[in-house]
């Protein structure tokens, strides 16, 4: 049987799901830090009125955490009280502005990172075209194809009694 490219792409998927794991963690890891750095920098007072007032305040899940002429972005924050909701500015150390970009710059490397991983198990899978040549020469691959082989027909990326049921609703 043959690999195609439907298979290649669900076993790529799941090879490239650690790099998806880390880079959850490292995007955790970050909001966790913005919303310390936020807590923070409010006073005491207005976390605690807050807390028994909400629906009062103007709140906001953005910020633009600044530092001198060094501003960074970031949402998806936990609510907060604020002056407006779009990125409101609040001032930081540089350390923490720092730690924040550093974070980010690891987060979009790995994403990247992924892509071309991805892309990298698809095309190989695609070129080695059977499950032998998968089994003898990508092993860690193969791992994830078992599943498949057992099929004694190509699998098709989409069943042809769903693709003739749309063309026909259309006569």
């Amino acid at each position: 049987m043959n690999i195609t490219r439907t298979i290649s792409e669900q076993v790529a998927e799941k090879m490239v799901a650690p790099i998806g794991a880390k880079i959850k963690s490292l995007s955790e890891e970050r909001i966790d830090l913005a919303n310390k750095a936020v807590s923070d920098a409010l006073p005491k007072d207005l976390k605690q009125c807050f807390e028994k007032y909400k629906s009062v305040f103007c709140k906001s899940q953005s910020v633009t955490f600044c530092n001198g002429k060094q501003e960074v972005r970031l949402d998806g924050l936990s609510y907060f009280p604020a002056s407006t909701t779009w990125f409101p500015h609040v001032e930081v150390g540089s350390q923490i502005v720092g730690k924040i970009d550093k974070l980010r710059l690891k987060i979009e490397k790995l994403k990247d990172e992924k892509g071309k991983t991805y892309n990298s198990i698809v095309s190989t899978l695609l070129s080695l075209r059977t499950f032998k040549r998968v089994k003898d020469q990508f092993p860690d691959a193969y791992e994830y194809l078992k599943e498949y082989e057992d099929n004694e027909k190509t699998a098709l990326s989409l069943p042809i009694d769903d693709i003739l049921s749309v063309i026909k609703k259309y006569k």
